[in-house]
Order: C-alpha cells, then sequence, then structure tokens
C-alpha cells in the first residue's frame, strides 16, 4: 500500500538517523511531558520549534506526516466538538439545551488538538528514522531495572515492536482485501460508473456503514495468518523467549547528549512558565 507507510523505516544518513534509539525515545517521553504540561498558546508555539526542527534534519518523506495526520483527522475532529460543546461553562457563546459552546471549551479543544498533532508528528519521525532492532534493544535497556521483579522485558518489547511492525503489513492486506471484493461487486460505487476515475472508490469510502462488514473477518483471517507464519518462522530460527540476551550497550555521541538535555529543558520550561493559561 504505498500511499499509507505507517511503521515504516527509512534508511538514511541524517541528523535524526544518527541519534541512538535510546535517546530519541526518552527524548519523546520528555517531550509528551512538556505537551502535557503546556497550557497556553504561547507554549504550543514554541514546541513547535523542535518539531519543525525534528521534520528539517530527519529528511522523510512529507507524505508519511500528512498520512499519519491525515488517519487522525476524524479523531482530532471528534475531539475538538466534544469539547466545545460539552467542556466549561463560563464564557458561553451559544447554548441549547445540555449543548453549551463556550471560549473555554474551544481553547481546551484546541490544546488537545496541537498536543496530538505534535505528538504524532514526532513519533512518526523516530519511527521512520530508527531501525525496529534498535527501538527493541533500546526498550529493553531503558526497561531494565524491571528484570529484578521478574517481568519479561525482552518479551515485553519484541510484542511492541512486532505491534508496529504489523501496522503496514494489515493495511496492505486490507487494500488486497478491497481491491479482491470490488472485483466480486461486493462494493458498488455508482459515481466512478458516471464520472470516470475522478471518483474512483477509495479506501476511506470503503470504511463506512456496512461496506466494512465484509472486510471484518478476512483482515482478521489474514492478520492471524501472517501472525501464525511468523511465530513458525521465529521458532525455525531457535527463536525462545524465555532466554536472556546480552544487548551491547548503544554508542552515544554529542548530539546525543545534546538532545536529551533540549528535551529535558523544554520539560522544565513547560512546567515552570506554561502550566496557567
Amino acid at each position: 500500500m504505498q500511499r499509507i507507510n505507517i511503521g515504516t523505516f527509512y534508511s538514511g544518513s541524517s541528523f535524526m538517523h544518527g541519534l541512538a534509539a535510546q535517546t530519541k525515545i526518552v527524548s519523546l517521553l520528555f517531550f509528551i511531558a512538556a505537551e502535557v504540561c503546556t497550557q497556553n498558546l504561547t507554549g504550543f508555539v514554541i514546541l513547535s520549534v523542535p518539531v519543525f526542527f525534528s521534520i528539517v534534519l530527519s529528511n522523510t518523506p512529507l507524505r508519511l506526516l500528512f498520512c499519519g495526520l491525515k488517519n487522525t483527522l476524524i479523531f482530532l475532529c471528534v475531539i475538538f466538538i466534544l469539547n466545545s460543546l460539552f467542556y466549561g461553562t463560563s464564557g458561553s457563546l451559544w447554548s441549547f439545551g445540555i449543548i453549551h459552546i463556550t471560549k473555554d471549551g474551544i481553547v481546551q479543544g484546541l490544546r488537545i488538538v496541537c498536543r496530538i498533532i505534535h505528538i504524532v508528528i514526532v513519533s512518526s519521525i523516530i519511527n521512520a528514522t530508527t531501525a525496529p532492532k534498535k527501538i527493541s534493544d533500546a526498550l529493553c535497556r531503558l526497561l531494565y531495572p524491571l528484570r529484578f521483579f521478574k517481568i519479561p522485558i525482552e518479551t515485553f518489547a519484541l510484542m511492541i515492536n512486532i505491534a508496529v511492525q504489523f501496522i503496514p503489513v494489515i493495511l496492505a492486506e486490507t487494500e488486497k482485501i478491497i481491491s479482491a471484493q470490488k472485483m466480486r461487486g461486493a462494493f458498488s460505487d455508482k459515481k466512478a460508473l458516471l464520472y470516470g476515475a475522478k471518483h474512483r472508490l477509495r479506501l476511506h469510502n470503503v470504511l463506512q456503514g456496512k461496506n466494512i462488514l465484509p472486510l471484518i473477518l478476512p483482515v482478521f483471517l489474514a492478520a492471524f495468518q501472517r501472525a501464525d507464519e511468523l511465530a513458525i518462522a521465529m521458532e525455525a530460527r531457535g527463536y525462545r523467549g524465555e532466554r536472556k540476551r546480552k544487548i551491547p550497550p548503544e554508542k552515544k555521541r554529542l548530539r546525543d547528549y545534546a538532545v536529551m538535555t533540549g528535551s529535558v529543558l523544554c520539560c522544565f520550561v513547560a512546567m515552570l512558565f506554561f502550566r496557567s493559561s
């Protein structure tokens, strides 16, 4: 599926590619904390600066970022509408029954939308500039203290890694199933017949109403089949989840410490200066 590239790693030699995976994950956590602490417009504008530099320094295709935002567009609209209609009571702009459009609700909706957009963009960049194996190893290093509580951190990190990598696989299987169902006449698109290729059936048209019902079972069966094939391949290569493996330490350079310091400063600045709306 060429137009949806969620969960895909792009090899390269950019600044973001050169950062250690552990640095990216820890910096993302501090960035999320800064987003949660920020409550005013000035803070979100300042937090847009590291987001912009992340885009520029990653050299990742812009369609990857737009695709990630496009897939969350409906969710963002729902969040904004619900906050505008039902959040806050002061500064009412329009009311009808239990529905109250307030200034506080609109501001709160904009805050949440800005947070989600920033986090989606940064997460997409980190996922696109970090190899899956490095992400898994970095998670194992970060979760190492949990070994003292008998928690299988290697299995946990592997589960997260496989789940992220299965996203483009499931999307590709969904596209194949949609094409097969269309050839059998399962979906009808009258505009495509009347007006040609400009109104051809797309994925977002199929995933509406009753059209989604013929897709649920085939997609689940394809996902289980892929998971079973992956399990067989891992067993054939001698993988044993309970076996502890020694993970070599990841080399960190000056850029890693600079990025880590910048993310910590962003978090503390947001906590000290941008918590009040």
